[in-house]
């Protein structure tokens, strides 16, 4: 990577950096995207249950599934199958 001679110099746009123009509103770092993990059927099953335990004591199913590690969302999905 190359290294600015000043404080205020910005690299080249050539040079592999970790900074990316977002469209005029000067730099942002890039965010690292996780790679996506496939459960098992029966890790599933499991989370659902785990979902389904915490709704029945009458909490939120935002929460429920925070705690759980599945967004409301894949916990919705998965209920439909």
């Amino acid at each position: 990577m190359l290294r600015a001679k000043t404080k205020g110099d910005l690299p080249s746009l050539t040079a592999t950096s970790h900074w990316v123009v977002n469209r005029g509103f000067g730099h942002r770092r890039r965010r690292h995207q996780t790679t996506r993990k496939r459960l098992k059927a029966e890790e599933m099953i499991r989370k659902l249950r785990e979902v389904e335990i915490l709704l029945s004591q009458r909490m939120e199913v935002a929460t429920a599934c925070r705690r759980t590690g599945v967004s409301a969302n894949i916990y919705y999905r998965w209920r439909k199958r």
